[in-house]
């Protein structure tokens, strides 16, 4: 339970990181974290922890009675036989219901899945060099990488897909008017009617409160929907921003050194909204490190959104193990939300998970890649979403409470 309790703090002390917290082990072992759509990632946590703490209770215990049967001390054993009925066989009971409820959910979610709609999804993976990425003269060519990769993937075998799907500012560049998106609508969009999901830039100029007659401009990490005609079906402006990296905190209240702010970048948080419509599909926005925050998915299925869509860059991770924490953080979003999730990033993992959290496919690393997948429609509302969120919550007020109730033992005693 403590540990819960802390990787419940970890999620949102200084604006949250919660990145790798010990139930996200468990991503490949599907039959042992169905019950995340009860309590998240945060009860696997506490599952694993439960487990280790009651084996190594066992042979502590196993231990101390072999002890006290040689030498003959009854009073003992009698204390140790008790504790074996009244801490062992009560913790093995619910490990054994966690593990049936695991195996039943299993067989239900997959029941569901092969009477549920599908969606055909293509995941684009554009493999752009990091120190290239927001080259002005790379821009075309960007656009050229990811259209030949699209057009490959709805000539492939799998058919056309229903809605493609690019990384995270895979468009570096304003959309408006802007000749590159002509391009991009003329040569893929409305050539092949199909709907597009990408990653750019949005800016805004709005009032500066502080100067009644100044304006300022707002900037925004955004994801863009565009219909088969074209158009601007949607937009998700990023909500929680990665601290140094997209902004810097408390810039607005500390005069910090201007090379630091425009170094790092300083964009605005978005608000969440409606899922983006695709078909079928009510799609889900995550951008980057959004997908690591349970919150942010719940809210999306919450709001009635039936797929989940990540975009990322993590071309800064390098060659590393990151990109595949990175992506078995995700799979736990599809298990507590039924929903399936399609991730692209700009040098991958890219995938498509189902809502069992298994991978349907996965992408190299510092690939060009694509990949088509049907994914799953599923519209269930999950105990996880109504109400299973808060286990993170209860772990804490549980811990807060035990140790205020030592504490006054510990004062009776004395």
């Amino acid at each position: 339970m403590l540990r819960s309790c802390l990787d419940f703090i970890r999620s949102f002390l200084f604006s949250g990181f919660p990145w790798q917290d010990l139930g996200y082990s468990q991503y490949q072992a599907l039959l042992l974290i169905q019950t995340a759509d009860l309590t998240g990632h945060f009860g696997i946590t506490f599952h694993i922890v439960l487990v280790n703490s009651v084996t190594a209770l066992f042979f502590v215990l196993w231990s101390a009675n072999r002890s006290a049967v040689q030498a003959s001390e009854p009073v003992l054993t009698l204390r140790l036989r008790r504790a074996w009925f009244y801490a062992i066989l009560p913790v093995l009971c619910m490990i054994l219901g966690i593990l049936v409820y695991n195996v039943i959910r299993y067989r239900q979610v997959e029941q569901a899945i092969a009477a549920s709609p599908k969606m055909k999804i293509a995941v684009v993976q554009g493999n752009i060099e990091q120190d290239q990425k927001w080259s002005p003269a790379m821009r075309l060519e960007t656009i050229e990488i990811y259209t030949r990769l699209s057009e490959q993937a709805i000539a492939g075998k799998s058919g056309r897909p229903d809605l493609l799907v690019w990384p995270e500012t895979a468009l570096p560049f304003l959309i408006n008017d802007n000749p590159y998106y002509r391009r991009l609508k003329k040569a893929l969009i409305t050539k092949h009617k199909t709907c597009l999901l990408a990653g750019a830039p949005f800016y805004k100029e709005v009032e500066d409160k502080k100067s009644q007659q100044a304006r300022k401009l707002l900037s925004y990490n955004s994801a863009y929907l565009f219909t088969p005609a074209g158009d601007i079906g949607g937009r998700y402006d990023k909500q929680h921003l990665v601290p140094f990296g997209e902004y810097v905190p408390l810039s607005d209240y500390l005069q910090l050194p201007g090379p630091l702010v425009e170094n790092i970048g300083n964009f605005s948080s978005g608000k969440g909204g409606r899922p983006l419509s695709c078909g079928d599909a009510e799609i889900g926005v995550l951008i980057c490190f959004e997908s690591i925050f349970p919150k942010l998915a719940r809210d999306w299925s919450f709001s009635g959104a039936n797929l989940l869509v990540n975009i990322t860059n993590d071309a800064w991770f390098g060659r590393s193990s990151a990109p595949w924490q990175h992506l078995s953080m995700s799979v736990f979003r599809t298990v507590e939300n039924r929903r399936s999730l399609a991730r692209s990033a700009n040098t991958g993992v890219s995938a498509v998970v189902d809502p069992l959290g298994r991978i349907i496919e996965a992408s190299p690393l510092f690939q060009p890649f694509y990949l088509v997948a049907e994914a799953p429609l599923l519209r269930t509302k999950t105990i996880f979403a109504g109400f299973g969120h808060h286990f993170g919550l209860l772990c804490l007020l549980a811990s807060i409470s035990f140790a205020l109730s030592l504490k006054s033992g510990k004062h009776k005693k004395t």
